[in-house]
């Protein structure tokens, strides 16, 4: 799981200053510690889906060590999972897109954090490069209280 800790330090002006000690460069701010920790998830996602489109390497997140953290999207995670994998099999976009019988804008629109995939298609290119991605639910910290209770019924 991609769960990036980060730094919190009060702003002598007010709010917060945020820092990803893992993600060079990702440094954000916030007016409260709710919105800074909103706003570092979103400097995460964005120095991350920077990364993927240079076609650099990934930082992979240390461990909290009592700070607070921030998790990227589902989808998000799964889309770095596969830019992972394809470095690590030295897959380049044109060779997925030749496995999957797809062109090479179509997978850069797979790992595109800015674009809405669909689940099916990462699966599928996923299981080219031998993987197979795999959900697990777990409670949240806090419940949430905003949500309606017949939102939370089965269907």
């Amino acid at each position: 799981m991609l769960e990036y800790p980060v730094d919190l330090q009060p702003d002598p002006e007010g709010g917060f200053v945020v820092t990803l000690p893992d993600i060079p460069g990702a440094v954000t701010e916030g007016a409260d510690r709710a919105e800074a920790l909103a706003q570092a998830r979103q400097c995460a996602r964005a120095m991350l889906s920077a990364l993927v489109e240079d076609r650099e390497p990934i930082p992979l997140p240390g461990p909290p060590d009592g700070r607070p953290s921030v998790r990227l999207p589902a989808l998000d995670e799964l889309k770095i999972q596969l830019y992972l994998a394809m470095r690590a099999d030295g897959v380049s976009q044109a060779e997925l897109g030749r496995r999957l019988g797809r062109d090479r804008k179509e997978v850069f629109r797979l790992l595109d954090l800015t674009y809405v995939s669909k689940l099916p298609q990462i699966e599928e290119a996923l299981a080219a490069l031998g993987r197979e991605a795999r959900v697990d639910v777990v409670p949240t910290a806090a419940p949430v209280e905003d949500v309606e209770p017949a939102a939370n019924a089965a269907a």
